[in-house]
């Protein structure tokens, strides 16, 4: 059961002729570093030729056009399911990139999109209620040339984990820089910029690694470090664009899958050091070892014939 406003189900019951709409609301959930579409940001589009109003809210018919299939939910554990097309032209943007490319940078990355349908008693602008219809996150999201497509799959989705949650393993559970592990990525982060000679699978730095300054904990910059640690790009085509680091090689980063958008010189980005979850690495590359979620000791799997 949908609950709603009781004076629109007073209205709903005594108006024979109704006009509806679509309304989509995006929120961002991803950190692809974009600073013209943070984390946090709100879109609002209706799927209709004009703007819709209700509760303070205004949903956009201009700019991406947004088209949703049928979708389903039932009472049981089936994670519920709907796609959304997004089509745009090359001259619309969302933050400051275009659209396509903005959703092959993984800014919808588990982005919430709430759906809900408005009444109105004619065609105006002001909706009298709306009925919420589905809600859920982006699983994954697509574009082409001139269209993208979501997958949006209801919250559901969050039950399946894996389990048991704790393993007893010889390398750390904690993912680098979370709360269990303690260390602040801002500091083992550099700012950089592309430099001659990069290309979609290699960055050049601009400032050689081994000549940034001093690490958080004062000691020299280990360009071997940024192994398994990720590259963010802040501006350019490529902005919001996050990548794990592969290699180091002679002072250029080798990428783990290569940028959607070939970067140009100047183009602005930030690096992290990595880990290996290893207690060693844990050790001398940031004396962490009092917040190390590792079972170094455990004896090695044996097999008997």
């Amino acid at each position: 059961m949908r609950s709603t406003d009781t004076a629109f189900i007073q209205w709903l019951r005594t108006t024979p002729n109704l006009w509806s709409a679509d309304l989509f609301t995006v929120t961002l959930t991803a950190q692809v570093s974009n600073p013209s579409a943070p984390t946090g940001t709100v879109w609002r589009w209706t799927n209709t030729d004009r703007a819709i109003s209700y509760g303070g809210n205004t949903w956009l018919a201009t700019g991406p056009r947004i088209a949703r299939t049928t979708w389903s939910s039932k009472a049981q554990l089936e994670v519920p399911q709907m796609e959304l097309t997004i089509d745009s032209a090359a001259s619309e943007l969302l933050g400051d990139v275009p659209v396509n490319a903005f959703v092959n940078n993984g800014g919808f990355d588990g982005a919430r999109i709430r759906l809900e349908r408005a009444l109105m008693p004619s065609a105006s602008t002001a909706a009298f209620g709306t009925v919420p219809l589905f809600e859920g996150r982006v699983s994954t999201a697509l574009a082409g040339r001139a269209r993208a497509t979501l997958t949006v799959k209801g919250d559901l989705l969050l039950l399946d984990q894996q389990m048991p949650r704790n393993l007893y393993q010889a390398n750390c559970l904690h993912t680098l820089y979370d709360s269990g592990c303690t260390l602040l990525r801002s500091r083992y982060t550099w700012s950089n910029s592309v430099g001659q000679g990069s290309i979609v699978g290699t960055i050049v730095p601009a400032t050689p690694l081994a000549a940034l300054v001093p690490d958080g904990a004062g000691a020299t910059v280990d360009p071997q470090a940024f192994v398994q640690g990720a590259i963010s790009f802040t501006g350019g085509v490529n902005a919001g664009v996050v990548r794990a680091i592969k290699a180091v090689s002679g002072g250029n980063m080798g990428l783990a899958y290569p940028l959607p958008h070939a970067p140009a010189v100047g183009d602005p980005f930030t690096i992290t050091y990595g880990c290996d979850h290893t207690a060693t690495t844990c050790k001398a590359r940031f004396n962490n070892l009092a917040n190390i979620r590792a079972f170094p000791y455990i004896p090695a799997a044996e097999t008997a014939a």
